[in-house]
């Protein structure tokens, strides 16, 4: 059965872009073709840095999560290659990403330290990048894919989110989990906002990986054990070599976590935005409803295994194509959704930036 066939129709996330503040970019040859990761120090930022944001935003592989930047775009946006060693296909293939450099590991914190030996605090570096990436003129950013996490919520981060919602930008963000530990903890933050959908992960045959965070704010579930993804190691650049010799592979080793559910997520909401048109969903629901209305066509296009576990789990599993055969509700209703997900249209904010026709 065909998909139906909106007006604007396009099929591989074309004309969206995705912020995504990270560890930054290398220049692992699967990211490359079609010219559609933005590297441009124009657009492309450091946030992590004595120098911060004028510094590229370019990983340097230092951390705890080498390459983690790298590994998370390639599910994204990674476009088929006529070469055998081309190994990847990303979820949006046609979709842009900009990487934001903003941590040297995915775990959030105050303790982190920069390449110049300053004590960095990455709550505060991940929110100027979601307020930076909502700048951008045009409505060049859509989606913001957040495969990091910590433990606290501060408000200027709770702040940011409720912009970004406010503006029409859907914020995918990861549950989380623990190694060798079993996951009593609940989704870390910023996804347990309401402002944001909170993405647990699941293996290949849809079990639940024992040391996951879940919890009864996560939206959704999406595949994250057992990825392919690019990945780049190689010596840390200094001042003396900036540019040292680097190795880029392709493996499905260890490469398990939330960080990659949350990537095929923001993936499959850039392809769900291009499909229907991110001005024509603008135009219809106005920005502040876009959030809710794409958590409404998840809810009714998920998977759902036998005792599937709504309360700790979300919706469902994650299944891209159903989401674009889900009709779009009514504005009318989507105004009831999104009072369901405590966001009145008294805290839509400015009404002149709705865009609602």
């Amino acid at each position: 059965m065909p998909l139906p066939n909106p007006a604007v129709g396009k099929s591989h996330g074309e004309g969206i872009t995705i912020a995504h503040p990270d560890t930054g970019w290398t220049e692992h040859p699967e990211l490359l073709r079609g010219g559609r990761y933005i590297r441009d120090n124009a657009l492309s930022k450091n946030f992590f840095g004595r120098f911060a944001p004028y510094l590229s935003a370019e990983d340097i592989l230092s951390g705890v999560n080498p390459s983690h930047g790298t590994t998370t775009a390639s599910l994204m946006m990674s476009e088929e290659g006529d070469s055998v060693t081309d190994f990847i296909t990303g979820i949006a293939p046609k979709a842009e990403v900009l990487p934001l450099r903003v941590t040297d590991c995915v775990a959030l914190g105050s303790g982190h330290t920069s390449m110049h030996g300053q004590p960095v605090n990455t709550y505060r570096t991940l929110t100027n990048a979601i307020l930076y990436a909502l700048t951008l003129n045009n409505d060049i950013v859509g989606i913001i894919s957040i495969s990091l996490g910590g433990v606290r919520m501060p408000s200027y981060l709770e702040q940011a989110l409720i912009r970004a919602r406010q503006r029409g930008v859907i914020v995918c963000c990861a549950a989380g989990q623990a190694f060798n530990t079993r996951g009593a903890v609940g989704p870390a933050a910023p996804g347990r906002s309401v402002h944001a959908l909170s993405i647990a992960g699941c293996a290949r045959d849809d079990s639940q990986p024992s040391e996951g965070f879940y919890g009864p704010e996560v939206d959704v579930t999406a595949p994250g054990w057992g990825m392919i993804v690019a990945r780049t190691e190689g010596i840390v650049p200094t001042f003396a070599n900036p540019r040292p010799p680097r190795n880029f592979i392709i493996d499905s080793i260890d490469n398990n976590g939330t960080s990659y559910s949350t990537a095929l997520t923001a993936g499959a909401c850039a392809l769900w935005q291009a499909f229907h048109g991110r001005q024509n969903l603008i135009r219809t629901f106005g920005r502040p409803l876009l959030t809710d209305v794409f958590r409404y066509c998840l809810a009714n296009s998920v998977r759902k295994p036998a005792g599937w576990d709504n309360y700790n789990r979300g919706m469902g599993i994650l299944d891209a194509e159903a989401l674009l055969r889900c009709p779009l509700p009514s504005a009318d209703f989507a105004e009831i959704v999104a009072n369901s997900n405590n966001w009145p249209r008294s805290e839509w904010g400015d009404s002149s930036e709705w865009g609602r026709e």
